[in-house]
C-alpha cells in the first residue's frame, strides 16, 4: 500500500524517517548518493505528495464570522454518532490562556470524520469557537483537543449549552476555505451534515491570582521554573490536571517546556529568535527548543537574528541590538526588551500550565551580582513583586538544597557552625563562594543562621568552554577524516602524559597545554570552516554553508558530551542517526548528518555519517587541563594558606559538573570526604541544573508554612585583585590591594591637570596582568562642587585631608570599590583657582566584560 505525505509532515520528521520513506516506497531517486535532507524531502513530495491538510490552525480576523455565515446557510442533517465520538465529560478554558495537549482532553473520532479540526457551538448554533486536534500517541483515531484564544469568542454568551460538531473529510475543504475566504469561485455543497456531541460540562472561567511564589532559575545557558503547589494555593483546583497526574498537589512542579512533538523537558536552552519585527512596539519571538528546532530545519542559517547567553546583558540593558527579522525588516531594540520577552514566556508557560495568575517570582541570582540582577527583573517586571529581602543568590540555594535535606534527616549538630565551600559551574561561569552556616531546632521551628561571602569567579569559564574543547577535537579530526589522513590523535594534540598534565599546567601555563590543539584548529579552519563572520562578504550560499558548519558540530559536541557522561558504563560513542549500543558503546544519535567541506575552492556535502569512535579517555584528556585551571586558580591560595582544610563540605554545583573530572581535580586539593556531590550514577544534566531550582522552592515552602526561620547574609567579598598605576617616574603605585575587602578598598594616584588618559592596570594574585584599564579625563566632564559634596560623591571613601593637598593646576584620581558591585569607580578631583572640580564617576568591572564573551559570535 502506497502512502502519501504533506511537506508539512515531513519537514517534522528526521533525516533517517526520511531515507526510510525512500526505501519503503522504492523511490530509486532517494538512494543517491550525498543528498541532504530538502533533496530527500523533494524527492519523496515528487513522487508521494498528497493534497493539502485543510487544518484551521492559524488564525485570522473575522474567519470566525465567516465560518458562522457558511454553519447558517449550509449546515444540513445531525448524522448519529452511534457512540463512535467520544469526548470529555467537562472541558475547561481559562481566558486569555490557551488549551494545550498538556491539558490532556482526549476525544476519540471514527476514520472518515476530519481530524482537522473540532467546532464549538452553544444552543443557538453560535458558533463559538475552533478547537485543532493533535493526534495522541497512546491510541489509534484518538486525539488531544488544542486551540489559542484567538479561535475563541465566549464572552457574553446568554446561551451557555455547549456542544461539540464534527464534519466529514469530504467537507473540510469548505471549511478550510470558508474561514479563510479563499472560496470565491468554488462551488459549495448544497448542505453539509455534521455529527453533533453535547457537552456534560464546558467551563469559560478567570484565572486565579495566587500568593504561591514561582522560582526561576535564569541561566546563560538554560533556564529552569517552578512551584511548590499546596492544595490552598486557588480555591478552584484545576481538578482535570490533578487527576491525570500533569499536576501535583502538596509537592515542588516544573514548568514543562515542550521539546519536538513527543517530548518535554524540564530546563529550557535560554535563546531567543526575531521572527517579526516589522512592528518593533509588538515583537513576534521564538524561544528556546522552538529555536533549536528551527536551526536544524534551516541548516543552522535562519533569516532573523537569534541571541544566545542574554543574561551576560545585566550590565547593558538599555544598549541597543540590531535585529533582523524573516522578512528582512531591521530594528534597533533594547536588550531589556529581549530580556523581558524571555522571561515573559516562562511566566506565561507557568500560568498556562499550573491555571494561575503568579504576583510573586523569586530569581536566583549569581552571588556576585545579585544587586544587578535584582534590579533588572524589578525594571522589566514591574507588574511582578520580585523577591528580594532574603532573596537566594544560585550557590547558596544549591546548597540550601543539601540543607534542608540534612533537617530532614536530622543529621546536624545542635548550634554547631558548619562552613562550606561552594564551586558553581554553569553554561557560561564558574562562581566561588564561601558559606558559614548553623542550624538550631527550636520548640516550633528550625532556626537556620546562613553567611556567605563571594570568593572569585571566572566569567569566561562554564560549560560551553568544554563544548568548545570538543568541538575543536571533533572539527580537527572529521577535517583528517574528509582528507583521508588519519596521523593525529588526542595523544599528538596534546603530547602531554596524562597523569603529568596537572604539573605542566602548574609550571608551563594552560596556554602551552592547548598550543598545537589550538594550531590545528586553525588547520582544519581551511578544511572545514566555521568561521562565518569572515564569510559576510560572500555568497549567501557559502556564509550559510559555513554557518551550518559551526553550529552543526557546535550541536554535535554538546550531544557527544551529554552522551559520554550519561552513565558509568559508557566508555566510547559513535555518531548515528538510530538508537542502539552495548555495554560500553553508546550512540550520539543525531538526526541528520550534513557537514561542509572546502576543496580547491569549492564546498563538498557530506551527509554520510563518519565511521569514527570517540572515547571518553580522549575527551577527558581533552578537557583536563582546562578544568583543572579554574580549580588552581580558586583553590590554590586556600590550600596553601591551610584554610582550605577549614571547610565542613566543598559544594560542588552546576549542570557542567555532571562531568565526574570535576570530582576527581578536586580530590587534588581536598580528602574526598569534603566533597558533597553525591547523586546517582544515572543522573541527567537536567538533576544538576535543578538542584538550585529544588533549593530556591524548598526554602520559600519551609518559610511559608513557618517550618523554619532563615537568617542570610551577604557578608562583604575579598578582592582577589591588585589595581595599579604608574607615577610620571615609572614607580608603580597599588591603588586597590590585593585581599581587602570590597566597599573598603580604595586608594588614589595624582597627576597634573592637563592629563588626559588616565591607564591602569589589574593583577592577579601571581602578579600576572589580567586586565587594561583606560580612564579618558576631559575638562567638559567636570564640574564645581564644595568639599562636602565630593566627598559625598566619593561614597564617603575618603576624608578632608585628602582633598586639602589637591593644589591648583594638579588633579587626583580616587579609585574606590562598592561592596555591591564586583569593580570600581574611578573620579577626578581637580583644583583650579583655589576651587575644587569633580569629573565623572565612571565604573569598571573586575572581570571581563561578559557582553563581548561569546562562541556564537562567528569569529570561532
Amino acid at each position: 500500500m502506497k502512502h502519501y505525505y504533506t511537506n508539512d509532515e515531513l519537514k517534522r520528521k528526521t533525516y533517517y524517517d526520511l531515507y526510510k520513506i525512500c526505501v519503503d516506497e522504492r523511490l530509486v531517486e532517494g538512494f543517491k548518493e550525498n543528498l541532504n535532507r530538502e533533496e530527500l524531502t523533494q524527492i519523496i513530495l515528487k513522487y508521494r505528495s498528497r493534497e493539502k491538510v485543510y487544518s484551521i490552525d492559524t488564525s485570522k480576523d473575522f474567519g470566525l464570522e465567516a465560518l458562522q455565515e457558511l454553519f447558517d446557510s449550509k449546515l444540513g442533517f445531525k448524522l448519529s454518532t452511534a457512540n463512535e465520538i467520544k469526548v470529555p465529560h467537562q472541558i475547561v478554558i481559562y481566558k486569555d490562556m490557551p488549551l494545550t495537549i498538556e491539558d490532556d482532553y482526549k476525544i476519540s473520532i471514527p476514520e472518515h470524520l476530519s481530524n482537522n479540526n473540532a467546532f464549538l457551538i452553544n444552543g443557538k448554533s453560535y458558533v463559538c469557537g475552533i478547537f485543532q486536534l493533535e493526534p495522541c500517541l497512546d491510541g489509534r483515531n484518538t486525539y488531544l483537543l488544542k486551540g489559542t484564544k484567538e479561535f475563541f469568542r465566549l464572552n457574553n454568551l446568554t446561551n451557555q449549552n455547549y456542544s461539540l460538531i464534527f464534519f466529514n473529510r469530504t467537507d473540510e475543504k469548505f471549511l478550510f476555505e470558508s474561514y479563510y475566504k479563499s472560496n470565491l469561485g468554488i462551488l459549495l455543497p448544497s448542505s453539509m451534515n455534521y455529527y453533533h456531541v453535547p457537552l456534560d460540562n464546558f467551563l469559560y472561567i478567570d484565572m486565579e491570582k495566587t500568593d504561591t511564589t514561582l522560582c526561576i532559575d535564569f541561566g546563560t545557558a538554560n533556564t529552569t521554573a517552578g512551584v511548590y503547589l499546596d492544595r490552598y494555593y486557588v480555591k478552584n483546583l484545576p481538578q482535570h490536571k490533578i487527576l491525570n497526574g500533569t499536576l501535583s498537589l502538596d509537592r515542588i512542579n516544573y514548568v514543562k517546556f515542550p521539546k519536538g512533538k513527543e517530548e518535554q523537558s524540564n530546563v529550557i536552552p535560554t535563546v531567543v529568535y526575531i521572527k517579526n519585527c516589522f512592528n518593533e512596539n509588538d515583537i513576534e519571538f521564538k524561544f528556546g527548543y522552538e529555536v533549536a528546532e528551527l536551526l536544524k530545519n534551516n541548516n543552522y542559517s535562519l533569516k532573523g537574528s537569534v541571541f544566545y547567553g542574554i543574561k551576560n546583558w545585566v550590565k547593558t540593558l538599555n544598549e541597543n541590538e540590531r535585529v533582523v527579522d524573516e522578512n528582512g525588516d531591521v530594528r534597533y531594540v533594547p536588550r531589556k526588551v529581549i530580556i523581558k520577552a524571555y522571561i515573559d514566556y516562562i511566566v506565561y508557560r507557568s500560568e498556562a500550565l499550573f491555571k494561575c495568575k503568579f504576583k510573586k517570582i523569586h530569581i536566583t541570582t549569581p552571588v556576585k551580582l545579585k544587586v544587578e540582577f535584582l534590579r533588572m527583573f524589578q525594571e522589566i517586571l514591574p507588574d511582578y513583586s520580585i523577591i528580594a529581602d532574603n532573596a537566594l543568590d544560585e550557590g547558596v540555594a544549591v546548597l540550601y538544597n543539601s540543607i534542608d535535606k540534612i533537617m530532614l534527616n536530622g543529621k546536624f549538630e545542635q548550634n554547631t557552625q558548619y562552613k562550606a565551600l561552594i564551586i558553581d559551574c554553569g553554561g557560561g561561569t564558574t562562581d566561588l563562594a564561601s558559606c558559614l552556616f548553623k542550624i538550631s531546632s527550636e520548640d516550633i521551628y528550625y532556626d537556620v543562621d546562613i553567611k556567605t561571602t563571594f570568593e572569585n569567579s571566572e566569567e569566561s569559564f562554564g560549560g560551553n568552554n568544554v563544548t568548545y574543547r570538543i568541538m575543536q577535537y571533533l572539527k580537527i579530526i572529521l577535517a583528517q577524516y574528509y582528507i583521508n589522513k588519519k596521523d593525529l590523535n588526542i595523544n599528538n594534540l596534546i603530547p602531554f602524559a596524562n597523569d603529568l598534565i596537572y604539573r605542566e599546567v602548574d609550571e608551563k601555563g594552560l596556554k602551552v597545554i592547548y598550543e598545537i590543539l589550538d594550531f590545528e584548529y586553525e588547520k582544519a579552519e581551511k578544511i572545514i570552516p566555521t568561521k562565518f563572520k569572515d564569510f559576510e562578504n560572500k555568497a549567501a550560499d557559502e556564509y550559510g554553508k559555513v554557518k551550518n558548519n559551526f553550529f552543526f558540530l557546535w550541536e554535535s559536541a554538546e550531544l557527544l558530551k551529554k552522551e559520554l557522561f550519561k552513565r558509568t558504563s559508557i566508555v566510547r560513542t559513535r555518531f548515528d542517526n538510530l538508537y542502539h549500543s552495548s555495554e560500553d558503546l553508546s550512540i550520539t544519535y543525531i538526526n541528520n548528518w550534513i557537514l561542509y567541506t572546502l576543496e580547491r575552492g569549492e564546498f563538498k556535502t557530506h551527509t554520510s555519517f563518519p565511521n569514527i569512535v570517540i572515547t571518553k579517555s580522549e575527551i577527558l584528556k581533552l578537557i583536563k587541563a582546562d578544568i583543572y585551571e579554574i580549580f588552581r586558580r580558586f583553590l590554590t591560595q586556600y590550600y596553601e594558606s591551610n584554610k582550605l582544610f577549614e571547610y565542613s563540605l566543598i559544594k560542588l554545583s552546576g549542570q557542567s559538573c555532571k562531568v565526574n573530572l570535576f570530582n576527581e581535580i578536586l580530590k587534588e586539593f581536598v580528602p574526598g570526604k569534603m566533597i558533597d556531590f553525591r547523586r546517582n550514577v544515572e543522573e541527567d544534566e537536567e538533576q544538576l541544573k535543578i538542584s538550585c531550582l529544588d533549593g530556591a522552592l524548598r526554602y520559600l515552602n519551609s518559610s511559608k508554612m513557618g517550618n523554619i526561620r532563615v537568617s542570610i547574609k551577604n557578608d562583604i567579598p575579598i578582592v582577589p585583585y591588585s589595581l595599579c598605576g604608574t607615577k610620571y617616574t615609572g614607580e608603580e603605585v597599588e591603588l586597590i590591594r590585593i585581599g581587602g575587602q570590597a566597599g573598603k578598598n580604595c586608594g588614589f594616584i595624582k597627576k597634573i591637570s592637563t592629563t588626559e588618559i588616565l591607564p591602569l592596570y589589574l593583577k592577579n594574585k601571581e602578579q600576572e596582568l589580567k586586565k587594561n584599564y583606560t580612564y579618558i579625563n576631559k575638562p567638559y566632564d567636570y564640574k564645581e562642587l564644595d568639599e562636602g559634596e565630593v566627598i559625598k560623591n566619593l561614597n564617603n571613601h575618603f576624608s578632608q585631608e585628602t582633598l586639602d593637598d589637591i593644589y591648583n593646576g594638579e588633579t587626583k584620581f580616587f579609585i574606590f570599590t562598592d561592596s555591591n558591585f564586583w569593580g570600581f569607580y574611578i573620579a577626578g578631583v581637580k583644583r583650579e583657582e583655589n576651587q575644587l572640580y569633580m569629573g565623572k564617576s565612571e565604573y569598571f568591572s573586575f572581570e571581563e566584560d561578559i557582553t563581548m564573551i561569546s562562541f556564537f559570535d562567528g569569529k570561532h
